[in-house]
């Protein structure tokens, strides 16, 4: 591509590409391998997604990115990664047979276990974001509430 800044690859994000069609296609067609596919591509996204989530400047370097991220960066980095290990958790609780309203129900508990942990590092949020951290407690309150009544 022309005119990409020093620094950004992307392999990455074009192998991610190659693999999600190729899971679509299995799922579409009703391939044998399709379950066993979701599986171990869920894994390969909880993996990348808790790296994203855990270790931003790790996970940005793993997809690609700049050795010296931004902090601006790596906050998005934690979204993309909290959503990502989320989603993962429900793709393998669908995969493996779970009731998809108590997979649903997973997949609101990552999301609130993720903003807890905004919450605890709080000088992050209001830094990056300007949000004020009491705003995000009603917000682990309905997810929390939501996955509680699905998951349970």
């Amino acid at each position: 591509l022309n005119g990409v800044p020093d620094g950004v690859s992307y392999r990455a994000q074009v192998l991610n590409l190659v693999m999600s069609a190729f899971l679509c296609h299995s799922l579409l067609t009703e391939a044998d391998y399709a379950t066993t596919l979701t599986k171990a591509f869920a894994v390969f996204w909880f993996a990348s997604g808790l790296q994203c989530r855990l270790a931003p400047e790790a996970g940005i370097k793993a997809w690609g990115g700049s050795d010296d991220p931004s902090s601006a960066n790596k906050f998005c980095v934690k979204v993309m990664g909290q959503n990502l290990a989320s989603l993962s958790v429900y793709m393998l609780s669908i995969a493996n047979g779970v009731d998809p309203l108590k997979a649903i129900g997973y997949w609101l508990a990552g999301g609130a276990l993720s903003i807890a942990g905004f919450i605890l590092d709080g000088k992050e949020i209001e830094e990056e974001v300007g949000l004020p951290v009491s705003k995000l407690y009603p917000w682990v309150v309905i997810l929390g509430v939501a996955a509680a009544t699905l998951a349970f």
